[in-house]
Protein backbone atom coordinates (compact mmCIF):
# COMPACT_ATOMS: atom_id res chain seq x y z
CA UNK A 1 0.00 0.00 0.00
CA UNK A 2 1.02 3.59 -0.78
CA UNK A 3 -0.22 6.39 0.86
CA UNK A 4 1.18 9.73 -0.82
CA UNK A 5 0.48 13.21 0.66
CA UNK A 6 1.52 16.30 -1.31
CA UNK A 7 0.76 19.92 -0.53
CA UNK A 8 1.21 22.98 -2.40
CA UNK A 9 3.63 20.64 -5.02
CA UNK A 10 6.36 20.59 -2.60
CA UNK A 11 5.66 18.69 0.38
CA UNK A 12 4.08 14.87 0.69
CA UNK A 13 3.93 12.44 2.40
CA UNK A 14 4.09 8.66 1.23
CA UNK A 15 2.85 5.43 3.04
CA UNK A 16 3.51 2.32 1.26
CA UNK A 17 1.98 -0.98 2.65
CA UNK A 18 2.95 -4.43 1.46
CA UNK A 19 0.86 -7.38 2.83
CA UNK A 20 1.79 -11.15 2.80
CA UNK A 21 1.14 -12.67 -0.41
CA UNK A 22 -2.38 -14.84 1.24
CA UNK A 23 -3.88 -11.16 1.12
CA UNK A 24 -5.92 -10.66 -2.77
CA UNK A 25 -6.36 -6.87 -2.51
CA UNK A 26 -2.03 -5.80 -1.88
CA UNK A 27 -0.86 -3.56 -2.50
CA UNK A 28 -2.73 -0.31 -1.68
CA UNK A 29 -1.92 2.97 -3.14
CA UNK A 30 -3.30 5.72 -1.27
CA UNK A 31 -2.01 9.23 -1.92
CA UNK A 32 -3.29 11.87 -0.80
CA UNK A 33 -2.35 15.78 -2.23
CA UNK A 34 -3.08 19.11 -3.98
CA UNK A 35 -3.94 20.10 -7.17
CA UNK A 36 -2.15 22.98 -8.97
CA UNK A 37 -4.36 25.50 -7.49
CA UNK A 38 -2.11 27.08 -4.97
CA UNK A 39 -2.97 23.96 -2.69
CA UNK A 40 -6.93 24.66 -2.78
CA UNK A 41 -7.83 21.57 -3.73
CA UNK A 42 -6.56 18.55 -1.53
CA UNK A 43 -7.61 14.47 -2.22
CA UNK A 44 -6.75 11.40 -1.22
CA UNK A 45 -6.22 8.87 -4.43
CA UNK A 46 -6.43 5.11 -3.15
CA UNK A 47 -5.69 2.79 -5.72
CA UNK A 48 -5.98 -0.73 -5.15
CA UNK A 49 -4.81 -3.70 -6.39
CA UNK A 50 -6.63 -6.90 -6.66
CA UNK A 51 -4.91 -10.06 -7.55
CA UNK A 52 -6.96 -12.23 -10.20
CA UNK A 53 -4.44 -15.41 -10.48
CA UNK A 54 -1.41 -15.85 -12.46
CA UNK A 55 -0.88 -15.62 -16.20
CA UNK A 56 1.05 -18.21 -18.27
CA UNK A 57 4.23 -16.86 -17.87
CA UNK A 58 3.87 -17.30 -14.05
CA UNK A 59 2.83 -13.65 -13.38
CA UNK A 60 0.68 -12.12 -10.94
CA UNK A 61 -2.54 -10.98 -13.08
CA UNK A 62 -4.44 -7.79 -11.48
CA UNK A 63 -7.26 -5.58 -11.88
CA UNK A 64 -6.97 -1.69 -10.14
CA UNK A 65 -9.51 0.20 -8.46
CA UNK A 66 -9.18 3.71 -8.31
CA UNK A 67 -11.13 6.01 -6.25
CA UNK A 68 -10.96 9.55 -5.43
CA UNK A 69 -12.04 11.30 -1.59
CA UNK A 70 -11.92 14.77 -1.05
CA UNK A 71 -9.86 16.35 2.26
CA UNK A 72 -8.63 19.73 3.89
CA UNK A 73 -5.70 21.59 3.87
CA UNK A 74 -5.85 21.40 7.55
CA UNK A 75 -5.96 17.58 7.55
CA UNK A 76 -2.88 17.28 5.62
CA UNK A 77 -0.72 19.39 8.30
CA UNK A 78 -2.05 17.60 11.38
CA UNK A 79 -0.49 13.93 8.83
CA UNK A 80 2.62 16.34 8.49
CA UNK A 81 3.01 17.70 12.04
CA UNK A 82 2.28 14.16 13.59
CA UNK A 83 4.97 12.55 11.22
CA UNK A 84 7.68 15.17 12.01
CA UNK A 85 6.38 14.04 16.07
CA UNK A 86 8.02 11.11 15.43
CA UNK A 87 10.99 10.15 18.10
CA UNK A 88 13.54 8.48 15.26
CA UNK A 89 16.56 7.74 17.74
CA UNK A 90 13.46 5.60 19.72
CA UNK A 91 12.07 3.95 16.96
CA UNK A 92 15.58 3.08 15.68
CA UNK A 93 17.08 1.57 18.80
CA UNK A 94 13.96 -0.07 19.77
CA UNK A 95 14.03 -2.28 16.32
CA UNK A 96 18.05 -2.42 16.24
CA UNK A 97 18.21 -5.93 17.31
CA UNK A 98 14.76 -6.99 16.38
CA UNK A 99 14.68 -11.00 14.65
CA UNK A 100 13.59 -11.81 11.22
CA UNK A 101 9.76 -11.34 10.65
CA UNK A 102 9.02 -13.98 7.70
CA UNK A 103 5.63 -13.03 7.53
CA UNK A 104 3.53 -9.78 8.14
CA UNK A 105 3.05 -6.29 6.45
CA UNK A 106 5.80 -3.80 5.33
CA UNK A 107 5.13 -0.30 5.72
CA UNK A 108 7.24 2.13 4.48
CA UNK A 109 6.68 5.88 5.31
CA UNK A 110 8.14 8.72 3.44
CA UNK A 111 7.56 12.09 3.85
CA UNK A 112 9.11 16.20 3.70
CA UNK A 113 10.08 17.43 -0.08
CA UNK A 114 11.62 16.42 -3.10
CA UNK A 115 15.25 17.55 -1.68
CA UNK A 116 14.91 16.79 1.78
CA UNK A 117 12.90 13.81 3.34
CA UNK A 118 12.71 11.27 5.92
CA UNK A 119 12.10 7.21 4.64
CA UNK A 120 11.21 4.53 7.92
CA UNK A 121 10.96 0.93 6.77
CA UNK A 122 9.06 -0.59 9.60
CA UNK A 123 8.52 -4.48 9.42
CA UNK A 124 5.09 -5.52 11.21
CA UNK A 125 5.42 -2.09 13.25
CA UNK A 126 1.38 -3.40 14.45
CA UNK A 127 3.04 -6.94 16.13
CA UNK A 128 3.96 -5.69 19.77
CA UNK A 129 3.86 -1.89 19.34
CA UNK A 130 5.00 -1.07 22.86
CA UNK A 131 7.82 -2.99 22.48
CA UNK A 132 8.79 -1.72 18.89
CA UNK A 133 8.02 2.01 19.80
CA UNK A 134 5.60 2.04 17.16
CA UNK A 135 2.34 2.97 19.32
CA UNK A 136 2.42 6.76 18.00
CA UNK A 137 3.41 5.89 14.52
CA UNK A 138 0.70 3.05 14.39
CA UNK A 139 -2.01 5.09 15.23
CA UNK A 140 -0.99 7.65 12.26
CA UNK A 141 -1.27 4.59 10.01
CA UNK A 142 -4.63 3.81 11.16
CA UNK A 143 -6.00 7.21 10.95
CA UNK A 144 -4.57 7.34 7.10
CA UNK A 145 -6.53 3.91 6.37
CA UNK A 146 -9.48 5.17 7.79
CA UNK A 147 -9.70 8.38 6.31
CA UNK A 148 -9.16 6.19 3.08
CA UNK A 149 -12.31 4.31 3.47
CA UNK A 150 -10.08 1.10 4.45
CA UNK A 151 -11.74 0.65 8.22
CA UNK A 152 -9.99 -2.65 9.75
CA UNK A 153 -6.89 -3.17 6.82
CA UNK A 154 -4.15 -2.36 9.32
CA UNK A 155 -4.86 -3.42 12.92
Amino acid sequence: MSINIYATDTRYISLNYGESFRVANNPIDIILRSRNNNGRDYYIEVIAKHRNGIDIMGEQIYTVDVNRIPIDKEYFEKIYDDLLRLDFNELIRANDNRGIIVDGNIVVLNFGTPQNNMRIYLRSPNLRPEEQKTTYVVAIIQELFEKAGLHGWFN
